[in-house]
């Protein structure tokens, strides 16, 4: 059986780190990485073909446990088995969107019958504590991933107190008690990726459902910086509707020709360099449901938002 790393979490928590890591420390495993992103715009997955190359596929354009794409996701895994036997692959990797109840999985593996040649592994929750705390209330999804996870990865614990973590800790507790959790920054920790043990199957036991196509909590959106863009603008413009944003990133191009990875998960935009080997992309933000007009107004764009 085909052994499955399922990777979860909420918007801007970690999780593309984690599967780089996980690709930079494969050395000679042969791995596959599905990248699941729930913008249009596939900058999760340009960041993990840098690390992995032709070893990544992608399901862009919304959740892969949601109605209008668990049918895609479903094709992808059964055209994935021909190259894991050709290819003699010993598991596969799944970064799931940002809004993904993992729960879903175990009813997706048993419904369309692959449940006999896929395995789930281990379910990883990536958990930003300063986010989490905020958030975990009014999203269920989030209550959802930590609940359905065997493995917490309690991330950037470089960016918050130790009062906050403690707090995000004793959260977690409560959703999921069971679950093991390490501290970890940038996702740097060591983990068994393909237990054999069925710690994962009994963690996301609990099948949910899949979700609708839109929920309308969130709201997507593609803007294109343009030629040379202004950092300092955009970010002033971002840090002004700070509360109404999930996520920004982008890989955008400088005058001078360099490639930037933008970013921002709730601490306002940062810019670092880009990857070896990417193009640049729009900017996919993600904001709160009912927001986007306000969110495309401060950002200077002009109409209604436009839902990817």
């Amino acid at each position: 059986m085909i052994p499955i790393l399922l990777i979860a979490g909420f918007l801007g928590s970690g999780k593309t780190t984690l599967l780089r890591r996980i690709a930079a420390r494969r050395g000679g495993r042969r791995l596959l990485f599905l990248v699941n992103e729930f913008s249009a715009v596939d900058v999760d997955g340009a960041l993990a073909r840098a690390a992995a190359g032709d070893a990544v596929v992608t399901v862009a354009g919304g959740s892969i446990f949601c109605r209008c794409k668990v049918t895609e996701f479903i094709e992808t895994l059964r055209a994935l088995r021909d190259r894991v036997r050709a290819e003699g692959i010993e598991g596969v990797v799944i970064e799931a969107s940002g809004m993904a109840d993992p729960r879903a999985m175990t009813k997706l593996l048993r419904e369309t019958r692959i449940e006999s040649e896929y395995r789930l592994a281990r379910v990883v929750v990536v958990v930003d504590p300063v986010r989490y705390l905020k958030v975990r209330r009014g999203l269920p999804a989030v209550e959802a991933q930590v609940a359905a996870a065997d493995l917490v990865l309690l991330n950037k614990c470089d960016c918050c107190d130790a009062e906050t973590r403690t707090a995000a800790e004793a959260a977690v507790r409560e959703a999921n008690p069971s679950a093991e959790i390490l501290r970890s920054v940038r996702a740097d920790v060591d983990f068994e990726w393909f237990p054999s043990d069925a710690r994962a199957a009994r963690a996301a036991g609990a099948a949910g459902d899949y979700a609708p196509c839109r929920d309308p909590r969130f709201e997507t959106f593609a803007p294109d910086p343009g030629p040379a863009p202004d950092f300092e603008r955009w970010r002033s413009a971002f840090q002004a509707i700070q509360s109404d944003l999930y996520r920004v990133k982008g890989i955008v191009r400088r005058g001078d020709g360099r490639l930037r990875l933008w970013e921002d998960a709730g601490q306002g935009l940062t810019d670092a360099p880009a990857p070896d080997g990417v193009a640049a992309t729009p900017l996919a933000v993600i904001c709160r449901g009912g927001a986007g007009d306000r969110v495309r107004a401060a950002l200077g764009l002009s109409g209604s938002a436009v839902v990817d």
